[in-house]
């Protein structure tokens, strides 16, 4: 009988730590996701500013009295 309770501690022991692994797994996913939406915000506020410093060369590249630029 006694083996038979040890085996159920163990089982216990093994169901509470497989719980806060998944309690880990499931926050690393959240940060994750939270990283990628970080990653893709800033990749278009890049997206568009090169977008928009290629608006005013072009612009100011106009705007010149001979058309060119060094």
């Amino acid at each position: 009988m006694s083996e038979y309770t040890d085996l159920l501690r163990e089982y216990a022991r093994l169901s509470v730590a497989n719980s806060e692994l998944s309690i880990d797994n499931s926050q690393l996913l959240i940060n994750n996701l939270q990283i990628k939406a970080e990653n893709m915000r800033l990749r278009q506020q890049l997206d568009h500013m090169n977008d928009l410093t290629r608006e005013m060369y072009y612009e100011f590249r106009l705007d010149r009295p001979n058309g060119k630029l060094k």
